[in-house]
């Protein structure tokens, strides 16, 4: 059954970076590679949400909610390196490994560093923002540095998985995605990056068909959002979502 909700009232976040179309809409929903890059486009949106929520709304930030709002890019950013940290060290070594194909991920380390002096520069000027010096627009032009390439990087890694379809005959890809997602979840810290994943993850996006995402015991995922989101609950007020996965009006969104 499909999710319906009202839905925000202001812009939102599926824009201006477009969020990827997985692959289970399509495809065969029974195949091990549909289902993995079906997985990863998932965790990519999470990234893409978030960028848009900050990128709209950094221009209309007011004074006295600067510091949560910096609070809030902070924790994207730490999603994100951890989320690519994880591939370089455990899913693409063991895809190589496993394929016996040399260097078979290497455009994607290479993408990686395409978007790396963008993402950079935006460390660096979130690392030492204060709500006195912070400026809405320059992190907008931070973000213009890197946004698109990013966002590219991270629709053009889905076909590069279902393509290793070729080579299901020597891996198990469900297994290599599985033991990469328990790294990079080893790495969340549950008052910054695990209610920034709680509060990216749309439960209505292509009409529910992925609200049982991520695939851990419900109990766990129940208290992570009962839990997690009440840790700096200022920073969620600019996340995409509610801590139930639905989508909301972020609190700097203009209208649309």
């Amino acid at each position: 059954m499909a999710v319906t909700v009202a839905g925000p009232t202001k812009k939102w976040a599926d824009g201006p970076f477009p969020l990827i179309k997985t692959p289970f809409v399509d495809g065969d929903r029974k195949d091990d590679y549909v289902l993995a890059a079906t997985q990863m486009s998932l965790v990519h949106n999470v990234i893409i949400r978030g960028l848009n929520a900050i990128y709209l709304q950094a221009p209309h930030v007011l004074p006295a909610d600067t510091a949560d709002f910096i609070g809030y890019a902070r924790a994207w950013s730490d999603f994100l390196h951890i989320h690519h940290a994880g591939e370089e060290a455990a899913f693409f070594p063991t895809i190589e490994q496993l394929t016996g194909v040399p260097g078979i991920m290497d455009g994607n380390i290479q993408q990686h560093e395409a978007f790396s002096a963008g993402l950079k520069a935006y460390d660096e000027y979130m690392g030492t923002a204060t709500p006195e010096s912070f400026s809405g627009a320059r992190l907008v032009e931070i973000i213009d540095s890197f946004g698109q390439v990013l966002g590219q990087h991270l629709d053009d890694e889905i076909p590069t998985i279902l393509a290793l379809a070729q080579h299901r005959d020597k891996m198990d890809i469900s297994k290599v995605l599985e033991d990469e997602a328990k790294h990079s979840m080893s790495k969340l810290g549950f008052k910054t990056t695990v209610p920034y994943l709680i509060t990216a993850l749309d439960v209505t996006f292509e009409e529910g068909l992925h609200r049982d995402f991520p695939p851990a015991p419900g109990l766990i995922k129940a208290v992570a959002r009962a839990l997690a989101p009440r840790f700096n609950k200022g920073y969620w007020r600019f996340a995409p979502c509610a801590k139930d996965g639905s989508p909301k009006d972020m609190l700097a969104a203009p209208e649309k």
